[in-house]
């Protein structure tokens, strides 16, 4: 009996030790797993692009539809249509903005915190730049800001608008 505890005695720290660093992995990962939720960082956050009529009644406003000017940076200029349906919030940013040859992108932004994410390229068309996308309206409130497409950091944002609940 003391020759088989003898031979088990050098394995049982390493296993314990095994054991724990294993446990404190689940519990980050789990932990982690949990802050993330349903926000703009969640792989589960669907974007999905509006119908062209979906669109056009939102640029005509054929319907009910919310506005938010946004806050510009130099010579830009534009705003937030949206409507919020069911558990959807359908919006469309038309802006005004200054000659460029990069792409200028519309990105989402908690208000409270750092998450962004990128949600669609503004077209050109004869009202200007104009894009519009449908996510979950679980996300409110959510800043919407256009900079150009380069810009991750969105340091040099022009435009800035916040859609509230």
């Amino acid at each position: 009996m003391q020759e088989k505890f003898k031979k088990v005695v050098p394995y049982i720290f390493p296993i314990l030790a095994f054991a724990f660093v294993v446990f404190m992995f689940i519990r980050w990962y789990s932990s982690r797993v949990a802050e993330q939720g349903n926000g703009l960082l969640s792989s589960d956050l669907e974007i999905t692009n509006l119908t062209q009529e979906e669109e056009e009644s939102i640029i005509r406003g054929t319907t009910d539809f919310a506005t938010v000017e946004m806050t510009a940076v130099g010579e830009a200029s534009g705003e937030i249509r949206y409507q919020l349906t069911e558990d959807k919030l359908n919006f469309t940013v038309t802006a005004n903005l200054p000659e460029s040859d990069e792409a200028f992108a519309v990105w989402l932004k908690e208000v409270d915190g750092d998450a962004k994410k990128k949600v669609f390229t503004l077209t050109y068309s004869k009202a200007g730049f104009i894009g519009s996308a449908s996510v979950p309206a679980e996300i409110l409130p959510v800043e919407v800001v256009v900079s150009t497409e380069s810009d991750l950091l969105l340091e040099d944002a022009l435009l800035r608008g916040i859609i509230e609940k």
